[in-house]
């Protein structure tokens, strides 16, 4: 494979090399409350983070999310200035800009993906590095930590990729779970070659995904001035 790059969403990516084998060093700043659904560590693993007060009070850190990693036997660390965003398994490390959270699976991200010895061996050390700036978190902290989680009186600022998913103007297809409609101006009905086109665009394999969760229908558009429908 040699060194790689990933983006703008190397989630996936990242989720496959938490899953190769072991040991897994993993350091990112903010933890988000699906964390644990990204990142495949496990016993004797190691994750450093930013679990300062500050952090979880603000709502970039989850302790549920540290809690989880820790029930599954993984050692973790809080590092206050921590920024990085880092993960090293035996054969295969990862460095870039992806905090652990949906927010940043949603967020315009990049990664640098590399099975080169002195790659990894680096990135390892990072991690250990930020492990000796900072402190072990245990049972203790976190159970304090918890009471420290924003409620609906304290509303964590957004940071994009950090707190709240990026804004959705520029994507065209809604959320599911509502009901849309769109009103076009119609002039005429489909000729039938224009209804074996339409059929053609409701069966094909980019619509098919697209099913499960919306009602799909093609219409004709009557330019005018133009002979293009």
């Amino acid at each position: 494979m040699g060194t790689t790059v990933h983006g703008l969403h190397p989630w996936d990516e990242l989720t496959r090399v938490s899953k190769l084998q072991g040991p897994r060093y993993a350091a990112f700043a903010f933890i988000g409350a699906d964390a644990p659904d990204l990142l495949a560590l496990e016993e004797d693993d190691v994750l450093v983070c930013n679990a300062s007060e500050g952090a979880i009070r603000n709502g970039v850190t989850n302790p549920h999310a540290l809690k989880e990693f820790s029930d599954r036997g993984v050692q973790l660390y809080s590092c206050g200035s921590l920024h990085a965003k880092i993960l090293a398994v035996r054969n295969s490390a990862v460095l870039g800009s992806a905090n652990a959270s949906r927010s940043s699976s949603l967020s315009l991200e990049a990664v640098v993906v590399s099975n080169e010895r002195k790659f990894i061996s680096d990135a390892r050390r990072l991690v250990k590095e930020a492990i000796e700036a900072g402190t072990e978190i245990d049972d203790e902290y976190l159970t304090t930590a918890a009471t420290w989680t924003p409620d609906d009186h304290h509303r964590p600022p957004e940071i994009v990729g950090v707190t709240t998913p990026p804004a959705r103007e520029d994507v065209f297809i809604p959320e599911s779970g509502g009901r849309y409609w769109l009103a076009v101006e119609w002039h005429e009905e489909y000729s039938d070659e224009e209804d074996a086109v339409a059929k053609s665009m409701r069966r094909s394999k980019d619509a098919r995904e697209l099913k499960t969760r919306f009602t799909l229908d093609t219409y004709l558009v009557s330019c005018a001035g133009s002979s293009l429908h």
